[in-house]
């Protein structure tokens, strides 16, 4: 997905270019190679800003998106060698193993690397900790596949703050972890086909307690993720900052919905000020207060209730959502 918004942006790019950007440093090179090679040889289709239909092509150490068989972009841009063919780079059928491979050279980046190379602006690195910033790209930046490996890296023996409502405890002393709906790990790492015996007694003590709190916590705040997009219960219509009452959903609102002035009222709720001039746009105050959110998590802000993402996907699985709704309105 990053290489093709990168590539409908600027329809032309070096090898070199494409790589080093901020985009794409956090992958080694083999795994670029893997994924571009595999979408020029399956046609992959793609749009540009105008709807047409076209794909990534290679000449060189150039890619480009081209349209048509014949009226290419780098045809169009890329200047012809008179007499001399300009070759495509011969790419080597990848056997199972060289993909095996590929993956495990991609997994030798730890996730603390992935993070120390994200580019922050200056004034969100200088106003967050290490801790809230990370936490916020293992939401937000991070594909699903990628965080669950993180979260089963982490040392469940003290666990984040972001993954200790995810520890199950059996009754023999195992762990198993919860990552999502239907998301269910052991503590060797593997996801639980099934939940039998043990472990959906174990599984079933800890969903019966995380809705107890989910429902004691009724009058607070709400924030969670939902397909990595921050809501929260705001009710707009309010002058004042207070929750807006739940009746068809569990969850809230995401972020972008809101009015400045209600966002902005919300920073003033979580730490006595409005957004720094520097956040200008909507984008930017959505991405303040998600941070901002986390701080106030992690300092114990009373009224504010963090409802992990894990949490809330398993919580709007249909046997949950309607219990938790009937819930809510007693």
């Amino acid at each position: 997905d990053k290489v093709m918004k990168l590539v409908l942006n600027k329809p032309i790019w070096t090898r070199d270019d494409l790589y080093n950007h901020s985009y794409m440093k956090q992958y080694v090179p083999d795994v670029l190679d893997y994924i571009i090679q595999n979408a020029i040889e399956t046609g992959f289709q793609l749009k540009d800003k105008s709807g047409r239909v076209g794909h990534l092509e290679a000449k060189g150490d150039v890619f480009a998106f081209g349209i048509g068989k014949t009226d290419t972009v780098s045809e169009r841009i890329i200047d012809r060698s008179e007499g001399t063919p300009v070759e495509i780079p011969e790419f080597v059928s990848t056997t199972e193993s060289e993909v095996e491979s590929v993956g495990e050279t991609a997994k030798k980046e730890s996730i603390q690397t992935v993070f120390d190379k994200y580019e922050w602006k200056p004034f969100i690195k200088n106003r967050f900790s290490d801790e809230v910033r990370n936490w916020y790209l293992l939401d937000n930046d991070i594909s699903a596949e990628r965080k669950i490996e993180a979260m089963l890296e982490l040392d469940w023996s003290n666990p984040p703050i972001y993954a200790k409502p995810l520890l199950i405890t059996k009754e023999d002393g195992g762990r198993m972890y919860a990552l999502g709906s239907k998301k269910i790990y052991s503590d060797k790492g593997e996801l639980i086909e099934g939940l039998v015996g043990s472990d959906r007694d174990a599984y079933n003590k800890w969903i019966s307690e995380r809705k107890d709190i989910f429902i004691d916590n009724r009058n607070n705040l709400f924030a969670s993720m939902k397909e990595k997009v921050i809501v929260f219960n705001l009710d707009e219509k309010s002058e004042e900052i207070k929750r807006a009452s739940r009746s068809k959903t569990i969850g809230g609102r995401t972020c972008t919905t809101y009015k400045e002035t209600t966002l902005n009222a919300f920073s003033t709720w979580l730490v006595g000020e409005p957004f720094p001039p520097e956040v200008k746009t909507k984008k930017d105050r959505c991405m303040f207060l998600d941070l901002l959110v986390r701080e106030a998590v992690s300092s114990g802000k009373e009224g504010l209730f963090w409802v992990t993402p894990e949490e809330f996907e398993i919580f709007n699985e249909d046997e949950h959502r309607g219990d938790l709704l009937r819930r809510l309105k007693d």
